[in-house]
């Protein structure tokens, strides 16, 4: 399951900020930081705050001026992706100290105000939460040249839709929703009747996907409606499809994919991290992409992360001013 982090890391080395005699530049999880040469040296302890982290409204961050939000930023030309402050006496590198610096996870508000309520899901519906690591923080997991899908992702809503009990089921990440017009999920599902149709002739199945346009600050040209992008089919088991086998069954139903950037493509950090930058290429969009989702052509799962799966969030969408 993915969880929002603050991880504690040993520095490596401080590089000299081209503009700037009083910074330095260190690398932690393939992002640069941006730091004071007076604070840090190598081989120190710090918690690595990321960005979109919430910090404390305590005297050790009046400096940022109740901007709470931790955010990229540039610092004299260089993009700094997020902070670092002292570990806490003890910790060690790799431990979760977000609770202990009572750091929490920025989750932006849906746009459209009304949702609808939640149901109980389908009697004897198998969980398949999906929940997606950072590759930045498991870059080794996916070995060297494994084969692999890389699809873009979506700034929108998870959703997901199964046919159980003769009707159609709607749901976001963890809750199912009862029907109604005002509910994006529902809304999406009505928009596209691919979904139902997929539902009904996959009945031991449950498609996954992002509802997007009216929905976050990412509107992809559809700022008064929203739309569904499918990303993965999982079985009565709770275990998900192969990619390859997912997409020929979306195709065999006409169901609206996320934009595919490369498939079968042999897995490098390096190509990962450069496809989750640029455009979207969502029809009609006209903005930056979010990021990537990769995984192996074939299905793995591993003791560190469970399913095989993770996001690169783009550097360039960090760093975007939001409506």
């Amino acid at each position: 399951m993915s969880n929002h982090t603050v991880e504690v890391v040993r520095l490596g080395e401080l590089l000299p900020h081209p503009n700037a005699d009083k910074l330095s530049i260190v690398q932690v999880f393939g992002f640069t930081v941006c730091v004071n040469n007076s604070d840090w040296t190598q081989g120190d302890l710090a918690a690595y705050i990321p960005p979109d982290s919430i910090v404390p409204n305590t005297a050790q961050y009046a400096y940022l001026g109740g901007h709470l939000r931790i955010r990229a930023k540039k610092l004299r030309g260089v993009v700094s992706f997020g902070m670092l402050v002292s570990a806490p006496a003890g910790s060690e590198p790799g431990q979760d100290v977000a609770a202990q610096l009572g750091i929490t996870h920025y989750e932006p508000s849906l746009l459209l105000s009304a949702y609808g309520g939640n149901e109980a899901g389908p009697p004897g519906f198998v969980d398949s939460k999906f929940d997606i690591e950072n590759l930045r923080r498991y870059p080794g997991v996916i070995p060297d040249g494994t084969p692999v899908h890389i699809t873009e992702k979506i700034h929108g809503a998870c959703a997901r839709y199964t046919w159980r009990l003769d009707r159609l089921w709607a749901g976001s990440r963890a809750t199912w929703k009862k029907e109604a017009g005002s509910c994006p999920w529902w809304r999406a599902a009505k928009g596209t009747p691919q979904i139902e149709a997929f539902c009904r002739g996959n009945r031991n199945c449950t498609l996954y996907g992002e509802v997007f346009g009216q929905v976050q600050d990412l509107q992809y040209g559809s700022p008064n409606g929203v739309r569904f992008a499918a990303f993965d089919v999982s079985l009565d088991n709770g275990l998900f499809v192969g990619a390859s086998q997912a997409t020929s069954m979306l195709k065999d139903h006409a169901v609206p994919r996320v934009p595919l950037l490369f498939s079968d493509v042999p897995y490098s950090f390096d190509t990962c991290i450069a496809a989750a930058e640029g455009c979207s290429f969502v029809p009609e969009a006209d903005h930056v992409r979010e990021g990537c989702v990769v995984k192996p052509m074939i299905e793995m799962h591993s003791p560190v992360v469970g399913r095989v799966i993770f996001k690169v969030v783009g550097g360039g969408y960090l760093l975007r001013k939001e409506k």
